[in-house]
């Protein structure tokens, strides 16, 4: 049975990452009334945004699923917003939320670092994980402490410079994660 739900929630992050954008116009669109919940961490002396999209409703005392999405390169910043592109916003859609409650967290990495920090096809044997990483693992905590998460099924996601950080995390802490998907990165 879990090999199962590995291969459902993998199959899920496949379908929401390369689904063709006409599943859109079948009401995956982004719901226009989307309550994303905005929070920050704070790491050093520096503050790093994340958002998460709660279940369509949250049932009292049922737990669920969480998936942690790393962006690409292209959605760096600290507005809180660019992150929200690919998983977040196909998981926001109407058909998504009704068929997959669960949660998205969506940490956002600043300009000019990394979630990995090293360099793009060298080995990821870097002994302390990067501040952006840190960050994303902060966001991790605080969000299953404050919500209701079933801790046997946390998955982790990321695309392109992300999916470097899908391996750099995994491989960090390969016992969080019921199942981990890079898509277009490397390790």
């Amino acid at each position: 049975a879990a090999a199962m739900n590995r291969i459902a929630m993998l199959s899920l992050v496949t379908l929401c990452l390369y689904a063709p954008h006409d599943l859109y116009a079948q009401g995956g669109a982004p719901a226009g009334d989307v309550r994303y919940i905005p929070g920050d961490v704070e790491v050093g002396d520096k503050s790093y945004p994340y958002i998460v999209l709660p279940p369509l409703e949250v049932v009292e005392g049922r737990e669920y699923p969480l998936f942690l999405f790393l962006h690409g390169a292209g959605e760096r910043g600290s507005d809180n917003e660019r992150q929200k592109g690919h998983f977040p916003n196909r998981m926001s859609g109407e058909w998504y939320r009704e068929r997959f409650p669960c949660y998205v967290l969506a940490p956002q990495c600043p300009k000019q670092v990394k979630w990995a920090d090293v360099a793009y096809g060298e080995p990821q044997n870097k002994p302390e994980p990067s501040d952006p990483m840190r960050a994303a693992i902060a966001a991790l905590k605080e969000v299953v402490r404050d919500h209701p998460i079933d801790m046997d099924r946390i998955m982790l996601t990321g695309l392109s410079m992300g999916g470097y950080g899908t391996f750099d995390l995994a491989s960090r802490h390969p016992g969080w994660f019921a199942a981990a998907a890079a898509v277009c990165g490397g390790a």
